[in-house]
């Protein structure tokens, strides 16, 4: 099990964060750099919202497997034209990403960063 950087105490994923609320439109074809891009942007200043139950649900089901699979964005925007919620989580020496219907019913698309 991961720990926390003082190697003591198990890392726990973060159970509250903020949902992006955002017109960004990813595409299939330019997935990996468009999140590449969001990831290396300073920090969001625009609007966000706490997370649902249900989104923190999702969260949760789609980094479970990941180590040590922390959220470092969670976005509601758009993806092929389509209103999608997308979740980048920290893995190893780099990212995962999922994009997934709003309601986290089913992945759209996923992508390693």
């Amino acid at each position: 099990m991961p720990t926390s950087r003082g190697g003591l105490i198990p890392a726990v994923k973060p159970t509250s964060f903020r949902v992006i609320i955002s017109s960004t439109d990813y595409r299939q074809a330019t997935l990996g750099r468009q999140l590449g891009q969001e990831l290396r942007a300073p920090a969001e200043t625009g609007p966000s919202q706490p997370a649902s139950a249900p989104i923190k649900a999702c969260v949760s089901r789609e980094t479970s497997g990941v180590r040590p699979g922390i959220p470092v964005l969670v976005e509601s925007a758009r993806y092929q034209g389509q209103p999608a919620t997308v979740i980048v989580a920290s893995s190893g020496d780099g990212y995962l990403a999922w994009v997934m219907t709003p309601d986290c019913s089913a992945e759209l698309a996923s992508t390693t960063l």
